[in-house]
């Protein structure tokens, strides 16, 4: 249970530690992708995970 606990304290460490807009970058990026995906008309469901 201990290194349960500092996992998480170490995640939440550098959740602190992002700028807002560094996940606006993050989740930009995601976006950009999704939409050059369906751009592309490549049907590929499922698969991108």
């Amino acid at each position: 249970m201990g290194k349960t606990r500092t996992n998480l304290d170490n995640i939440a460490a550098l959740g602190a530690e992002l700028d807002e807009g560094q996940l606006l970058q993050v989740s930009g990026g995601v976006r950009s992708q999704v939409i050059v995906i369906h751009g592309d008309h490549s049907h590929t469901s499922g698969d991108s995970n």
